[in-house]
């Protein structure tokens, strides 16, 4: 997705995309994990 932003900084204008997640509180360890174990197998799709 990285190569659809079109953001010029000179003229504060252009498109950024994001990747934003909401998750209940209460998984929030469950959800590291998972994130870790996606990171460390080269599943995790999200730039780093």
């Amino acid at each position: 997705m990285t190569y659809s932003v079109i953001y010029d900084p000179a003229t504060t204008s252009g498109l950024v995309i994001t990747n934003i997640s909401i998750a209940d509180k209460n998984s929030y360890e469950r959800i590291i994990e998972t994130v870790n174990t996606l990171y460390e197998t080269k599943m995790f799709l999200a730039p780093n």
